[in-house]
């Protein structure tokens, strides 16, 4: 599948792009350990009108953790080392070689993206889809699932993730 073939990857990109959306997905991913492309491709599921149980988004999970652990975290754990010590980028051609990391790392995240896309293809519609109610619930599933226990609600950075995609699907059906 292309980048262009991929909805789920369209739609990550034009929603990262949102106001204030990239810096909620990036506390998400430092606070709490999110696997931001997964969080994204479930409240997306749930938007669709997917029925998103605790064990699809477990298998969900399982299916990219191998992925994730190996490719996407080392060159994330590369590029903010070098990002974090200036004099690694000052010097040698240093910036451009992060700047590459990056691309790469962005791409085994697109790819990520894909297997997600395919594997949530094969889910089952929800009987009835609420679907505001449902993405909060699917966030918490998958927030706990990643061994983040919230007693009372989610964290702030979450609630306006699902907040400001909600109000994007009520524009879009408008």
């Amino acid at each position: 599948m292309s980048q262009e073939e991929s909805n789920l990857w369209n739609f990550m990109v034009e929603f990262y792009a949102r106001p204030g959306v990239a810096n909620a997905c990036l506390q998400l991913q430092e606070k709490y350990k999110v696997d931001v492309p997964l969080f994204l491709a479930v409240l997306r599921a749930v938007a669709e009108g997917r029925a998103v149980s605790s064990d699809q988004i477990r298998a969900l999970d399982v299916q990219c953790a191998n992925w994730r652990e190996t490719v996407i975290q080392p060159l994330r754990s590369v590029r903010t080392a070098m990002k974090a010590q200036s004099q690694l980028t000052d010097k040698m051609g240093a910036w451009e070689l992060r700047e590459n990391i990056k691309a790469i790392e962005l791409r085994a995240e697109q790819l990520e993206i894909h297997r997600l896309e395919r594997l949530i293809a094969e889910l089952s519609l929800a009987e009835s889809p609420a679907i505001s109610q449902n993405m909060y619930l699917a966030a918490r599933l998958l927030l706990e699932t990643n061994g983040s226990i919230f007693a009372e609600s989610l964290p702030t950075e979450a609630n306006w993730i699902i907040d400001s995609l909600a109000s994007s699907l009520d524009c879009a059906r408008r």
